[in-house]
């Protein structure tokens, strides 16, 4: 029975994260290809055709260089909320378990969607970013439960 609202809640903390942050940061917009160049081929461009099809190159160019920062910019956001919602889990652990293993599992989640969000901002310091802080979750997670583990084998 709490298996499938653990889920739910962890669904709900990932969408709430990507959803706020659309919400009060506007993705930036692509350019709308010229509807003079629909039908026409390339290799045979009017001089006013070449004229529309060159500043819709450089719109969308500048158009993938606001999209790269911005995707750094949600993937930094959202593995920094991630990493919060993650160790909130341990705070929980103990006098409220089903809501630990979802902020763990929402964080993880979270965590992920800036991951890709760092690969799609094509910036190989924000990719490492983002690696490192799943090291950095695992190796301590990992302790934390292995530690925990051994205190209750040293008990028996």
């Amino acid at each position: 029975m709490t298996k499938p609202f653990i889920f739910a809640l962890s669904a709900v903390f990932v969408l709430f994260v990507a959803l706020g942050i659309a919400a009060f940061y506007q993705e930036p917009k692509s350019p709308e290809y010229p509807t003079e160049l629909s039908y026409a081929d390339s290799a045979s461009y009017t001089p006013a055709q070449k004229a529309i099809s060159d500043k819709y190159d450089a719109d969308q160019k500048t158009f993938q260089q606001k999209d790269q920062i911005y995707s750094r910019n949600v993937s930094i956001v959202s593995l920094a909320i991630g990493l919060v919602i993650f160790m909130l889990c341990f705070v929980f652990v103990q006098s409220i378990p089903f809501l630990s293993a979802s902020l763990q599992i929402g964080g993880l989640g979270t965590i992920l969607y800036g991951v890709i969000r760092g690969f799609m901002s094509e910036n190989a310091k924000v990719e490492f970013g983002s690696i490192a802080v799943i090291l950095v979750i695992f190796l301590f997670s990992g302790i934390y439960k292995f530690n925990k583990l051994a205190l209750k084998e040293a008990k028996k």
